[in-house]
């Protein structure tokens, strides 16, 4: 689905595998781990201003590779099933919200995206900027006790999990189905997500945000010549 221009939900929880292109998947691979050394040393000071300018990080290679995928990115927004799963959510979210007595202005809102996507002819749209995290509002995440403290870790990473689903969405091949297991003990899988990156640490006086893939969000993704298999955790 994709509420308020965020997509969710683009592969389902647990082990799965999927046929994939190889070219596309090579380069998927090159720019995750080349946006993934991408490094933001965000002053302390800028955490006490009051309205700080908002800093997105750049993940410059991903937005390159979603960019010259734009065709397959709208064949994924645009599935048999993402329309009906987008309002059937948003009825569900305007209706919990009710029954919790949320705040009239909340509601409203989600009303008013709903009446939105339940329009005939709606078409999903991506609002890509709304995927970069905010380096400030990650780094605002570092408790002060270690703020305060000499040789704290001073350390945090802002998850781009979303932005890399996404982006491995457009890595299936277009209308192929799922792959089923089980598979032979002897395939090698590549994880696109183990990267070696550079950990000194932050500068005093400085937090240090890098771009950092949730495993509560994506626990698994990895690449086997035409294979791409993605585990997304089972919520309890």
């Amino acid at each position: 689905m994709v509420w308020h221009g965020r997509p969710s939900g683009l592969f389902p929880a647990g082990d799965h595998v999927f046929p994939a292109d190889v070219e596309a998947s090579a380069e998927f691979a090159a720019a995750l781990c080349a946006d993934l050394a991408e490094v933001h040393l965000v002053p302390l000071s800028l955490l006490a201003a009051d309205r700080p300018a908002a800093w997105p990080l750049r993940l410059t290679s991903l937005r390159a590779f979603l960019a010259r995928r734009a065709s397959r990115l709208d064949e994924v927004l645009c599935g048999p099933s993402v329309a009906s799963n987008t309002r059937e959510h948003g009825r569900g979210l305007v209706a919990r919200l009710r029954e919790l007595g949320a705040p009239p202005i909340i509601v409203a809102h989600e009303e008013a995206e709903l009446a939105r996507v339940s329009r005939p002819g709606w078409r999903p749209t991506l609002a890509l900027e709304a995927l970069l995290p905010d380096a400030l509002g990650a780094a605002s995440l570092v408790d002060a006790d270690s703020r305060a403290r000499p040789g704290g870790p001073l350390a945090v990473g802002a998850d781009i999990s979303d932005l890399v689903l996404l982006a491995s969405a457009c890595c299936v091949t277009p209308g192929a189905a799922e792959v089923p297991g089980p598979w032979p003990a002897e395939q090698e899988w590549t994880s696109l997500l183990d990267v070696e990156r550079d950990e000194t640490p932050a500068p005093h006086g400085f937090v240090r945000v890098r771009p950092a893939v949730y495993p509560d969000a994506l626990e698994t993704l990895a690449v086997a010549g035409a294979l791409l298999r993605v585990v997304v955790p089972v919520e309890d």
